[in-house]
């Protein structure tokens, strides 16, 4: 510093160019910012639509959700009847055929019976 004299640069930016350079490159970076924060700024508006429609489609997703939901519980309810018919009609088709064993035992069991009252004679012409 020189006698008295107050400098807000330093000898060295006293250069001519290099105080007008700084500034630039500095106004070239703030520009760059500003711009990239309009950009991101102009993009709220298509962000705030798509955040409306969200609610939106969250309500019908949960509507088709609770009716998916009420299908599922009538289907199993569904199931366990036709699973229940199954079972009597397997129990009843059991019981039918030890039923017809048993008639089918005192069918032979007939038959053998008539049999030994029967005479029977060979030879005979």
């Amino acid at each position: 510093m020189k006698a008295g004299i107050n400098r807000i640069y330093c000898n060295n930016c006293e250069e001519e160019g290099s105080e007008v350079e700084e500034p630039d490159e500095e106004e070239q970076e703030l520009l760059k910012i500003l711009k990239d924060i309009q950009k991101r700024v102009s993009s709220i508006p298509s962000i705030r639509k798509h955040l409306d429609t969200v609610p939106q489609s969250l309500s019908v997703l949960s509507d088709k959700y609770d009716v998916l939901v009420s299908e599922q519980e009538r289907a199993k309810e569904k199931i366990t009847k036709l699973e229940k018919t199954v079972l009597n009609i397997s129990n009843k088709c059991v019981y039918l055929e030890k039923y017809n064993l048993a008639l089918e035992q005192k069918i032979h069991d007939f038959d053998q019976s008539t049999r030994k009252q029967n005479l029977e004679i060979e030879g005979i012409e």
